[in-house]
């Protein structure tokens, strides 16, 4: 049975495309020197003495192996071409208005560039986090030179600048999660007769972390509010390690709109991976007709629950994956 896209994203390397002004050499040797001085509080494996020199003037694919050890990725690797990156940027553009207005003027000003990729030592929340913190403060080692213009996240199609791909290595350091720097929010219009009368909102990326999207669709209201509830909820999940349950329901704190939580398998509805629908009450959706019956019963009228995990739920859980020992529950 082929793999489906929802478990392929949970095995992806992460990777990190630094785009720069003019070419770049550097040993190995030295990358690993920065890592180990700019991020102590990651275990960085010694290279067996290796001499390899990262050129992007030229055809460049080179590695450093971690300690199983320790937990580290099995290889990291630097890789380059002479030139300009052929990658294609017209969605991540529009994903980058608001955090990053600059970005197409950055890529059309890159002159050289490389990419770093991190695969993660399994499929936890856990591991893919240290990946994704490892790469992205990989990055940040390049991202402090004048040189660099933009740094591409492609689990996130999402382009950031040089100031912020730093800011989010300092913040996943702590453990936490780099929103903005590492998920795409995509906000889709609803259009009648020239006016605009809602959005669909959704994540892109969060499936490299738990299989899965987060999707807001159809709903009559603000693209910022609904952008609100997403990050919410996001932060629930991977933050706070809140389980969610089809036909659960959630709101902002302070708000009294109740947003329905149904499953929504890859495929269905044109979907690419898992998600979980966030559905307003007033989308215009038909819920059971989308996405079937409600497999949960309401609870007792007047009783309300309110689960939301805990602050250090990420923390916990990644400490005890970089020392090797089984997460608390």
């Amino acid at each position: 049975m082929a793999e489906r896209y929802s478990e392929r994203r949970l095995r992806e390397d992460f990777n990190v495309h630094i785009l720069l002004s003019e070419p770049l050499v550097a040993g190995l040797d030295e990358i690993l020197a920065a890592a180990r001085a700019d991020f102590p509080e990651l275990t960085w494996n010694d290279l067996g003495g290796s001499r390899a020199v990262l050129d992007t003037t030229t055809s460049c694919d080179l590695a450093w192996q971690g300690d199983a050890r320790l937990n580290e990725p099995d290889e990291t690797r630097f890789i380059t071409r002479a030139g300009r990156a052929s990658l294609h940027w017209g969605h991540a553009f529009q994903l980058a208005r608001a955090t990053f207005p600059n970005a197409e003027d950055a890529v059309a000003r890159h002159q050289s560039w490389l990419e770093i990729r991190v695969p993660s030592r399994g499929t936890s929340l856990a591991a893919r986090f240290d990946a994704a913190c490892r790469v992205t403060c990989l990055g940040a080692i390049f991202a402090a030179f004048p040189t660099c213009l933009a740094v591409y996240f492609q689990s996130g199609n999402t382009i950031v600048s040089p100031e912020r791909w730093t800011a989010a290595a300092r913040e996943a350091l702590k453990p936490r999660l780099p929103f903005f720097e590492w998920f795409g929010f995509y906000a889709n219009p609803l259009v009648h007769e020239g006016k605009t009368f809602g959005f669909s909102l959704g994540t892109i990326g969060m499936a490299a972390f738990n299989g899965r999207e987060l999707v807001a669709p159809k709903a009559p209201r603000p693209a910022a509010e609904l952008a609100g509830m997403v990050l919410e909820m996001l932060n629930a999940t991977l933050q706070r390690g809140h389980q969610f349950q089809d036909s659960d329901t959630c709101s902002l704190e302070g708000d009294e709109t109740i947003y329905r939580i149904r499953h929504c398998a890859e495929g269905r509805l044109e979907m690419q991976t898992d998600a979980w629908v966030l559905l307003h009450p007033d989308a215009f959706v038909n819920e059971i007709e989308a996405l079937g019956p409600r497999t949960r019963n309401p609870p007792p009228a007047g009783m309300k629950l309110q689960i939301w995990g805990y602050d250090t739920w990420l923390a916990e859980q990644v400490d005890a994956f970089r020392r090797g020992v089984p997460p608390p529950p």
